[in-house]
């Protein structure tokens, strides 16, 4: 089957996956990542609620350590972002998570996917678009081998 692009999306596939978009999907990931680390609002409620009752060292001190914390709070969420890059991770919005996601489900119930055309399994890889035929369990000794059988994967449960 030929696709057809136009201005970024494929007409007649499945919508496009981060693998294909990969910069819209990092800072979807990039800010849920951070509204996890940083809540809106949460540091200066707090600092205003302290100062009132502080001297002007003490609302010094606490300034810098809130400071610190920030600090420390962007390397935290900086390190879950690069962790959840390299792990494959997808951004909220993104077809491939939430595809993943409905895939996940369905595995988790003891389905596996196949291709009803043909009954190979096809499953989504890391950096690949898509779902793909293949074979093999995916050992050191027998790894899995991606197949061409000369048409799209007809998504099916079993």
């Amino acid at each position: 089957m030929t696709a057809i692009i136009a201005e970024g999306l494929m007409i007649g596939r499945a919508p496009l996956h981060a693998q294909e978009r990969r910069g819209e999907c990092a800072i979807a990931l990039l800010a849920e990542i951070a509204r996890d680390y940083f809540p809106s609002g949460q540091s200066d409620m707090k600092m205003r609620a302290a100062a009132a009752d502080l001297t002007a060292e003490q609302r010094e001190e606490a300034a810098w350590e809130e400071r610190r914390d920030m600090l420390e709070d962007a390397g935290n969420a900086f390190g879950a972002f690069t962790r959840a890059l390299m792990l494959g991770d997808h951004g909220p919005g993104c077809p491939a998570r939430d595809e993943q996601d409905a895939a996940d489900e369905r595995n988790n119930r003891g389905l596996e996917a196949y291709c009803a055309t043909c009954g190979a399994e096809v499953h989504m890889f890391r950096d690949m678009a898509g779902w793909h035929h293949f074979r093999g369990p995916g050992t050191a000794d027998n790894p899995v081998e991606i197949l061409n059988p000369g048409h799209e994967p007809a998504l099916a449960w079993r």
